[in-house]
């Protein structure tokens, strides 16, 4: 019989850093879920999402306060697919320098001229149709992959013509002022793109956070359907990943 490799889970046998980590993490279930963390039993095995209701948001708040409780920089790529606390264990070991003096500081933001508040501004759109009308190509966005990479920008201009762009396509699919339009998209460009269309739409933004990792984006969209129908959405604003699997299960009921 061929020889099976072990697990992530069960790769991992670091006695120093075990229960550091594994602090952290009960530190973040306490938080998360008050009174019934002291329930819950957080191990090598311990799933993430399933076993600690740990979502999107909460992921990146783990990450973070491990990376400063370690002094470590976790890369993007292995934080999507950590599953289980044994997998984030495995990870942390196979970073080629675990330990650093400090983390890289982020750089200097480039100086830009104060301007006043828009004080007669009543909404997030009248808002930034104020800054558009006296400053449009001063930036409004910084998109951060971590604390010293850029990953994209916008200005308020870029922005508001983006996000008036969504605005035409949702009135364009009958979304009338008042209706719900949720968000199930990663932090990106995008969502505040999406987000801004909403508003100008006249609609009200939802936002739901996407799953982790694409392999639960179905039992992930199984999970939300509740709330999207508590909040009575009209539109789902979403990844074409999630559109497709949709158009599947939609086809197969047929």
């Amino acid at each position: 019989m061929p020889r099976r490799e072990p697990s992530a889970s069960a790769q991992i046998d670091d006695p120093e850093r075990r229960p550091e980590i594994i602090g952290v993490v009960r530190q973040l279930v306490a938080e998360l879920r008050g009174r019934r963390a002291g329930t819950v039993d957080v191990s090598p095995r311990s799933r993430l999402d399933r076993d600690l209701g740990i979502d999107s948001l909460g992921r990146t708040e783990l990450i973070l306060r491990i990376e400063r409780a370690l002094r470590v920089r976790l890369p993007s790529s292995a934080v999507a697919e950590v599953e289980t606390i044994g997998d984030l264990l495995a990870a942390i070991e196979n970073l080629p320098q675990r330990r650093t003096s400090a983390l890289p500081a982020m750089p200097a933001p480039a100086s830009l001229p104060p301007v006043s508040a828009p004080v007669e501004a009543l909404t997030l759109t009248e808002m930034l149709d104020w800054h558009v009308a006296r400053h449009p190509g001063r930036l409004h966005v910084t998109l951060l992959e971590d604390e010293s990479t850029i990953v994209g920008t916008m200005t308020y201009a870029q922005l508001a013509q983006a996000a008036r762009g969504v605005a035409a396509g949702l009135v364009a699919r009958e979304v009338a002022p008042g209706d719900r339009v949720s968000l199930m998209l990663p932090t990106s460009l995008d969502f505040f793109v999406a987000f801004f269309g909403v508003l100008y739409a006249g609609a009200i933004p939802v936002p739901i956070y996407p799953p982790a990792r694409p392999s639960q984006l179905g039992e992930h969209m199984q999970r939300q359907a509740g709330i999207l129908r508590n909040a009575g959405a009209a539109l789902l604003l979403t990844v074409p990943e999630a559109i497709r699997l949709g158009s599947r299960r939609e086809h197969k009921k047929r």
